[in-house]
């Protein structure tokens, strides 16, 4: 439900519980970049009063799962799960903090462009995917 007085409408991508809530403008250059990488699904859009008659807007998750972080030549934290209240618990964690130095085997990337890594990796909250933040700029004049 959008209400306008609330605030402004979403931004082209915006984060949302997990996924993310995108824009028809987004979905074009996320399928010109991978469409393999992407799930997307129609948002049934609505607002307080009257007919909605804006742009569609799509919550998308990235569905391709990659093992190829090279763990000896990155710099981050990593560890073992160990609170037994957590769904994650006895496996490993990705911690990326400031100053991390992520670094991807080729080999295991092949073609693809977008992907999320196999093992959780925390930032901010949000799980990562690599080579996103470069496929993204290459792409900025079409957003």
């Amino acid at each position: 439900m959008f209400d306008k007085s609330a605030g402004d409408l979403p931004y082209d991508l915006e984060p949302y519980h997990g996924w993310w809530l995108i824009s028809d403008r987004t979905k074009v250059v996320f399928e010109g970049l991978d469409p393999e990488a992407f799930v997307f699904v129609p948002c049934d859009v609505r607002v307080p009063q009257g007919s909605y008659h804006g742009p569609n807007y799509w919550l998308c998750d990235v569905v391709r799962v990659l093992d190829a972080l090279d763990e000896s030549q990155s710099r981050l934290i990593i560890r073992i799960e160990d609170d037994a209240r957590s769904l994650k618990f006895g496996k490993k964690i990705y911690l990326a903090l400031p100053g991390s130095k992520l670094v991807f085997r080729e080999t295991a990337i092949g073609e693809a462009h977008i992907f999320r890594i196999q093992i959780c990796l925390q930032r901010g909250g949000y799980r990562l995917c690599s080579y996103f933040p470069a496929a993204l700029s290459a792409s900025n004049d079409h957003l």
